[in-house]
């Protein structure tokens, strides 16, 4: 059977007003996958860190017919594990996935710099470089899908991640951050 994982973000969680997570997930499941989608337990949940989602993807047991759906910070939670452990996968999704903190440079986005940097530090998402290549090699193909004008994740982001693991960049017309999503748009690529 194919499996797909899907993790969300800072306050991302699948069952908020206006979140396509659910949606997916039916998709998904229509389309022949298990999909496993982790749900909050408790308020401190709403705020995943780093350490639980490397525990959940590990539990999870990527492979080669796996498909890795990230969106925002869970979508650097992947980055991070394969990045660490170099499994092979059939599809990586990065929806609106910051690579670093915000920098004063993206003032396009009203995501503060200095709440960006208390977010990562305090979620245990650490800045560090990534071994593209190893990442580009874990996965048959890769999608990065932003927003033109996110609010908290700018365009750059995408850009510079499509380009580093030479993915396909599907960008979305919108200012929010990915709460509004044309699932077509995202089946179509998988």
């Amino acid at each position: 059977m194919k499996r797909a994982l899907l993790l969300y973000g800072f306050w991302g969680w699948p069952a908020r007003r206006g979140n396509w997570f659910r949606d997916e997930k039916v998709l998904l499941e229509k389309l022949g996958y298990g999909v496993t989608m982790p749900l909050p337990k408790s308020p401190s949940s709403y705020f995943p860190s780093n350490r639980r989602w490397q525990t959940t993807i590990h539990s999870f047991t990527p492979d080669n017919g796996s498909v890795l759906v990230g969106f925002s910070l869970g979508g650097k939670a992947i980055l991070d594990y394969l990045n660490k452990a170099g499994t092979n996968i059939d599809t990586l999704v990065l929806l609106a996935t910051p690579i670093e903190t915000i920098a004063k440079k993206d003032a396009s986005s009203k995501f503060q710099p200095k709440i960006s940097q208390i977010i990562f530090n305090i979620l245990g998402y650490k800045r560090q470089s990534y071994d593209w290549s190893k990442i580009k090699r874990s996965a048959r193909q890769i999608i990065c899908i932003y927003k033109r004008d996110d609010v908290r994740v700018p365009l750059s982001h995408g850009i510079r991640l499509a380009k580093e693991l030479s993915a396909q960049l599907v960008i979305l017309e919108g200012k929010d951050h990915m709460w509004d999503v044309d699932l077509d748009k995202i089946n179509n690529v998988l």
